[in-house]
Parts: C-alpha cells; structure tokens; sequence
C-alpha cells in the first residue's frame, strides 16, 4: 500500500464509512419527513390534499416509489406522535444541509400548509419556530411564504 493510500485510508476511517453516510442520509429523510407531518397536522386537520401533497414531495425530493414514501411518510408520522419539540428534526437538517437545502425544507414545510388553502395561527406559529430553527433568515420565509400565498390568491 503507497503512501497516498494510507492517507485516503486514515481520512475514510475518521471521516466514516459509507454506512455512516446511509445512516446520515436516513436520519435526514426521517428529519424533514417528520417536519412535514408537523406541518400537516398542527392545526388539527389532516387533509387528503395535504397527506396527498406531502407524499408527493417526499418522492420527488428523495427519488422514492410510492411505497417508499408512503413507508417515510408512516415513519414520518410515528416520529412526529413522539416528539415534544422540533429541535430534533430541525438541527438534523441544519447540520446536514446548507442554506438553500435548509431554504426547501421551509419552502415543503408551507406547500404542506397551504395545501388545504387556508393557513391559520397554528400554522403560522410553526413557520415562524421552524424557519427560525432551520436559521433561515426572516427575508427568505417572508419570500417564500409571500409566493405560496400569492398562489393561494391572498
């Protein structure tokens, strides 16, 4: 083995391994499942447009089969029955994605709130806590909830 390929080994073995890297990659799937079952279930409606639109965007975001996402949005759902706080999800996200990945998740998380075509005070509460948690700039959530609610026509 030549020099180079003791240093890649070392690097590899303190960086991880690639089954660290799928770990990675299903925490963060977890993470921003359960962020969207926040997002469609605390105002206590849950909508078909909503659970239909959620399902949607967790297999375009993460290349998914039905059933793959019907199983994270299952997952997503269990997680969210458990939790008392979002600061679990959130901080998965923000430490595996950068600003713009972080930006999307926000961008899901008010898809999901305006599926049903209104956004009540629940709704806007957690908005405002999650883009906060995700470090999203007030800039970048009042833009993004001001294009969904021009959708909406409001």
């Amino acid at each position: 083995m030549g020099f180079l390929d003791d240093i890649t080994a070392r690097f590899k073995s303190l960086v991880g391994s690639e089954a660290d890297e799928a770990t990675d990659d299903s925490d963060l799937r977890n993470a921003i499942a359960t962020l969207l079952v926040r997002s469609l279930v605390i105002d206590g409606e849950e909508t078909i447009e909503e659970a239909m639109k959620l399902v949607d965007l967790l297999k375009s975001q993460f290349d998914l089969s039905d059933r793959e996402a019907e199983d994270l949005f299952n997952e997503g759902k269990r997680a969210e029955r458990e939790a008392t706080d979002l600061f679990k999800f959130t901080n998965v996200v923000t430490e595996q994605m950068d600003r713009d990945g972080r930006i999307s998740v926000l961008e899901m998380m008010f898809e999901i709130v305006a599926a049903d075509g209104k956004v009540d005070v629940f709704e806007e509460n957690l908005m405002t806590r999650a883009s906060t948690l995700l470090r999203v700039p007030d800039y970048y959530r009042d833009t993004v909830r001001s294009k969904l609610f021009a959708l909406m026509g409001r």
